[in-house]
């Protein structure tokens, strides 16, 4: 009876501790050259500091916050984000340092509609809406997507997309220039050239 009482005394000791300033973190600064807003970021931080473990041990201690989940939920919520890391810097200021991807293609629904277009990476990963683009300012991909929101969809398996780029990077070697790649309904590649280059 004793020994968990003891027991007891020491997680309430401990529980107090880790919530008193001088364990806790003070600040969350966000880094990074991102067009994410920086308030949607530290918002989704903060959600993730607020509270306690079992209602005991705060999630903004020092030693206890959870690093790992301030990544997954960044990373899952915002699509752009390619990396994020997060250290703890000058005792009590969390820094979250994050990295957007790049626009390497376009995806669009349909061939005849580039009014609804979004950013892929260079694995084929659509993560965001793009503005109206006029003329070839991008590589374009068509179709093989057919849920209502693309964001967070791959274009077609990694694999395939390598194969995919890999074929258009022999043509771009032999001078001839794709502008745009189709996945047709039997699943076969239709790949554009532009008409100066034929």
């Amino acid at each position: 009876m004793i020994g968990v009482l003891v027991v007891a005394g020491l997680l309430a000791l401990l529980a107090t501790l880790s919530h008193t300033d001088s364990f806790e973190i003070q600040e969350v600064v966000v880094e990074g050259d991102a067009i994410t807003p920086a308030e949607e970021i530290l918002e989704l931080v903060e959600g993730q500091l607020a509270g306690a473990y079992a209602g005991l041990f705060s999630r903004k201690n020092k030693i206890l916050y959870p690093k790992d989940s301030i990544v997954a939920v960044l990373t899952d919520s915002i699509p752009r984000l390619e990396d994020v890391e997060v250290e703890l810097e000058k005792e009590h200021t969390l820094h979250v340092v994050v990295t957007e991807r790049a626009p390497s293609s376009l995806w669009c629904r349909e061939r005849d509609d580039i009014e609804e277009c979004y950013f892929i990476d260079e694995e084929g990963f659509v993560y965001a809406k793009a503005p109206d683009f006029s003329g070839d300012v991008y590589f374009l991909y068509y179709g093989n997507i057919s849920v209502k929101d693309p964001i967070g969809r791959y274009y077609t398996e990694a694999e395939e997309f390598q194969r995919i780029n890999n074929f258009l990077d022999l043509l771009r070697e032999i001078d001839l220039n794709p502008v745009s790649d189709a996945i047709g309904k039997e699943g076969e590649h239709v790949v554009s050239l532009d008409a100066q280059s034929t």
